[in-house]
């Protein structure tokens, strides 16, 4: 095809036509359309020219929109916004009236315009209230410090955060003393009250007023106040006179009853102080001072056939465990456990009838811890015979 540099200069109507290249068949062929056709797909959807195909004689600037013909055109548009120019070389300039800003948009009457609210879709400004109800506005630019009251910190990270702190409470705790006496006043804390968050809300300090004077006591007999101590102590009396024990329930069981082994206290007339012993040594102290015997058994062949006391461990006898054996024919050897201070102690010797006929017995040898008995028959004979033994202190 021959290509034309020139035309002759029109006014472009809408049915003029123009060529353009159909790509929707095979082979591309040229094709003509209306000025008319082409302002009609713009005008579809957005009212607005996405692309535009150039055909033969067309040049289109796909980045700026400018579309440039090899003739002079007169085009026309209803669209809002847009300006046709043609140059006398038969260019035509499709463009958008007026210079934007970055923040202004094309409005729907054909004008560059800021949107309400700042533009670029942020606000101008928002409030700021607190629990005190004053409110604050808040401008572009401005900045909101967040600040902290009383025992408050806060603290801003480069994350967009505040951190809100609850400071910690030194506490500084003060002693006092005070000695009131009688009638004197001290005051203390007597309850407090404090919130769901445990913060205290309330605290009744109560003035405490002590008695005009004390309660005056006086010891009785056995009773003793120890003034030298604070406060002073009270004591069973065991010095001086008048020492007694008024009254002692009775045991509640036979176990409770009295035993050897329990120990009692007594007074010492010589010291005029109190004591504390045995039962034992009480009741072995009245057989030593009476004509009760402190220990007896019936001894045979060197062996104790009736034991009597002579194994009495409980400490009555003075003379302790007594025990015997056989060292010869009729001759028995007694030995016991307390050893005596002298040999000043009495034994008594008796016989019972037997087939024998005891002559006489003798005490051999006696000594602190032991003595020898011998038996005679009539015939001056050694005889093991049942023989009864008591001894005295």
């Amino acid at each position: 095809m021959a290509i034309i540099n020139s035309y002759p200069s029109i006014t472009v109507t809408a049915s003029d036509l123009l060529l353009v290249a159909d790509v929707s068949e095979e082979g591309i062929p040229t094709k003509t359309t209306s000025v008319q056709g082409i302002l009609d797909l713009a005008n579809v959807g957005s009212s607005s020219v996405s692309s535009i195909i150039a055909g033969n004689g067309i040049a289109v600037d796909q980045a700026t929109g400018d579309v440039t013909v090899s003739a002079n055109l007169s085009v026309s548009s209803d669209l809002p916004g847009l300006t046709f120019t043609n140059s006398p070389q038969g260019t035509l300039t499709i463009g958008i009236n007026g210079s934007p800003s970055a923040t202004q948009f094309l409005n729907g009457n054909g004008d560059w315009a800021t949107p309400a609210g700042g533009g670029g879709g942020g606000m101008t400004s928002w409030n700021l209230t607190a629990d005190n109800t004053t409110t604050s506005i808040v401008v572009d630019g401005n900045t909101v410090d967040i600040e902290g009251g009383t025992k408050i910190t806060t603290a801003a990270a480069l994350t967009d955060t505040v951190t809100i702190d609850h400071d910690a409470t030194t506490r500084t705790d003060t002693t006092s003393a005070a000695s009131p006496g009688s009638g004197g006043t001290f005051t203390c804390i007597d309850s407090v009250t404090q919130d769901a968050t445990g913060h205290p809300t309330a605290v009744n300090v109560k003035t405490i007023t002590l008695p005009a004077s004390g309660t005056t006591y006086q010891a009785g007999p056995g009773i003793n106040f120890d003034t030298t101590t604070t406060p002073d102590t009270i004591e069973v009396d065991y010095t001086g006179t008048n020492n007694v024990v008024a009254s002692a329930p009775t045991p509640p069981t036979s176990a409770d009853d009295i035993a050897l082994t329990d120990s009692i206290i007594y007074n010492k007339p010589s010291s005029n102080n109190a004591f504390k012993d045995s039962v034992s040594d009480l009741i072995r102290l009245a057989i030593e001072s009476s004509a009760i015997p402190e220990t007896y058994f019936s001894v045979k062949s060197g062996s104790i056939v009736n034991a009597g006391n002579s194994a009495n461990a409980s400490g009555l006898s003075a003379f302790g465990t007594v025990t015997a054996a056989l060292t010869s024919t009729g001759e028995y050897e007694i030995s016991f456990t307390t050893a005596q201070s002298s040999t000043d102690y009495l034994v008594n010797l008796t016989f019972e009838n037997t087939v024998n006929i005891v002559n006489y017995a003798r005490i051999k040898n006696k000594g602190t811890t032991k003595y020898t008995i011998e038996i005679y028959d009539s015939g001056n004979n050694l005889i093991n015979e049942l023989v009864n033994v008591v001894m005295y202190r």
